[in-house]
């Protein structure tokens, strides 16, 4: 039973007595406190990392990282001399003290303490990372692929190609918040690549399995996370997609709606009439509320869907994006735009926007990049450049 005065009491009797603990002490207090959820008082913490920095070379991989671990649960950021310390301290310990649940609190516990790494002690931890891909729970390939996808490493193929096989075996054992965690992970580290075969055929099961615990934003990520990885489930599974969110459409807002029917306009899948039907209701509503880049969005899924577009959708467009300063492209009307020119409309509403969607008018200048033949025969392609910065703009807006 979790007693806060008692805790609190015992917090502060230890206060004068840290420096009299052995190093294996330090790691077992500050874990037990952050197991019962009790956080201590700052000064408290603070001399807790004196006392530690000072005696990180006493302390083996798995101490190191309980205490980063914990501290970071605790809510609290050592100092950057402190967190310097870890990192030499956590290196002498690869190959030596540090197993695979500490790999995995260590990394993780940096990503989340915003520490800054160096290339060499990076490329150091992912060779000792690789070196216990077979020994690894599912969770915790998940949490150290993520880990370093935050801290911006790109691991080498080499460690890619063992956690691609390692994670496809333990598939069935991830959670619906590890698969999230995955697709994060994967969709700026993969680089427009494809997801390999074997992997895809173990996610795609699994996801099917986790949908009906799924929310309306969740499948909204679901999708967007697997146009990125470029993979095109097959029509049965995305049948059971489309079940599910047409079913949690009314938790669907503006944003997520935009990029679900940006994902199902990449992916090329054709719903029945009666989904475009409840899709179309709930734009409806949506749509007073709806920036010119979101509409653009619905209105180029739909026509990637084939699905027809309501003329006053067109006609809104038209007048919001004159009011959002992206003019229509020379000699066109919102009432005869193509898949091609609506993504010429996108450009110039992300480029004229402001503070907002910069990161949008970056993404307009990495669809546009291409052959002038390549653009207008295939204007999806510029779309599914599209980088993560989009859908950031799309759900700021």
């Amino acid at each position: 039973v979790y007693d806060e005065v008692l805790l609190d009491s015992f917090v502060s009797g230890t206060l004068d007595r840290l420096h009299l603990l052995p190093p294996e002490g330090y790691a077992a207090l500050i874990s037990g406190l952050s197991a019962c959820g009790h956080t201590p008082t700052k000064e408290w913490l603070d001399r807790f990392c004196l006392e530690t920095y000072a005696r990180m070379s006493r302390l083996n991989g798995r101490e190191l990282a309980g205490c980063a671990y914990s501290l970071m649960r605790l809510g609290h950021r050592p100092s950057d001399a402190w967190l310097a310390g870890l990192q030499r301290a956590a290196r002498g310990t690869f190959g030596t003290s540090s197993n695979a649940p500490a790999l995995a609190k260590l990394v993780y516990a940096m990503a989340k303490l915003q520490a800054r790494p160096s290339f060499n002690w990076m490329s150091a931890f992912m060779s000792e990372a690789r070196a216990k891909l077979d020994m690894m729970t599912g969770r915790e390939l998940v949490v150290v692929l993520w880990s370093v996808a935050q801290l911006q490493h790109s691991p080498d193929p080499l460690y890619m190609e063992g956690w691609f096989r390692c994670t496809a075996r333990r598939m069935e054992s991830l959670s619906l918040a590890d698969v999230q965690l995955v697709l994060t992970a994967l969709v700026p580290l993969s680089r427009g690549r494809p997801a390999p075969l074997k992997f895809a055929g173990a996610l795609l099961p699994r996801l099917q399995a986790l949908l009906p615990s799924c929310s309306g934003a969740q499948l909204s990520e679901l999708l967007w996370g697997l146009v990125n990885l470029r993979l095109r489930p097959p029509a049965p599974w995305m049948d059971a997609l489309m079940a599910e969110l047409v079913a949690k459409l009314p938790s669907l807002t503006s944003s997520q709606l935009a990029d679900s029917c940006w994902s199902l306009g990449r992916l090329r899948y054709q719903p029945p009439a009666r989904q475009v039907q409840a899709i179309t209701q709930r734009v409806g509503a949506l749509l007073p509320s709806m920036r010119a880049i979101q509409l653009g969005l619905i209105i180029w899924g739909y026509q990637q869907m084939q699905c027809a577009v309501p003329d006053a959708w067109m006609q809104l467009l038209g007048q919001r994006a004159g009011q959002e300063g992206g003019l229509l492209p020379a000699g066109s009307s919102s009432s005869t735009l193509g898949p091609h020119q609506m993504v010429d409309l996108l450009e110039r509403l992300a480029a004229s926007n402001t503070a907002e969607s910069r990161a949008a008018a970056a993404t307009a200048s990495s669809v546009s990049s291409g052959p002038p033949a390549a653009r207008q025969d295939n204007p999806s392609g510029r779309v599914a450049r599209a980088s993560r910065s989009a859908l950031d703009v799309i759900k700021a807006a």
